[in-house]
């Protein structure tokens, strides 16, 4: 019976011993509890695997990234161009990250500014025109759509 406890196993045979049918129905409980535990074990043991392997892949994808040499502060020439590696780098890859260009205060401020301008201002669902605090949403009552709604990973503009 594997990973039956002590205890169980005492009342399953204690019940065996008071006689009757009712011994079997105790042990299909204690063999659908042992499947029921064994699944649920294998479905922990199946998402630790992932979550690991998710994980080397993230670490090695950035890895990768980091290696591409495409990232770095904004430079120029002597004559104020932007410098020849960075177009290099650009033209191989096509993009480059310009490291630096903000700073952590204007990171935070973009970033109050977004969540109380722009998030707490949407609608509250699809067809409603007040956020959740009542106030008029953000993208309501223009004439051109300003908001589009699109499940995750979705492509409401179609072909992006």
């Amino acid at each position: 019976m594997g990973d039956l406890p002590l205890l169980k196993l005492v009342e399953v045979l204690a019940v065996a011993v008071a006689g009757g049918g009712f011994v079997w129905w105790q042990l299909r409980d204690v063999k659908r509890a042992q499947e029921a535990s064994r699944r649920a074990r294998e479905a922990r043991e199946a998402r630790e695997a992932h979550e690991a392997a998710m994980h080397t892949y993230l670490q090695e994808g950035e890895a990768r990234a980091y290696a591409l040499g495409n990232r770095g502060p904004v430079r120029r020439t002597a004559d104020g161009r932007i410098h020849p590696d960075i177009l290099e780098a650009y033209w191989r890859c096509g993009f480059y990250v310009f490291e630096g260009v903000l700073s952590k205060t204007e990171l935070a401020e973009i970033d109050a500014d977004i969540r109380g301008n722009v998030l707490e201002r949407l609608p509250v669902r699809h067809d409603a025109t007040v956020d959740a605090r009542g106030r008029p949403a953000i993208g309501v009552g223009h004439e051109a759509p300003t908001l589009f709604w699109s499940k995750p990973l979705g492509d409401p503009a179609g072909g992006t």
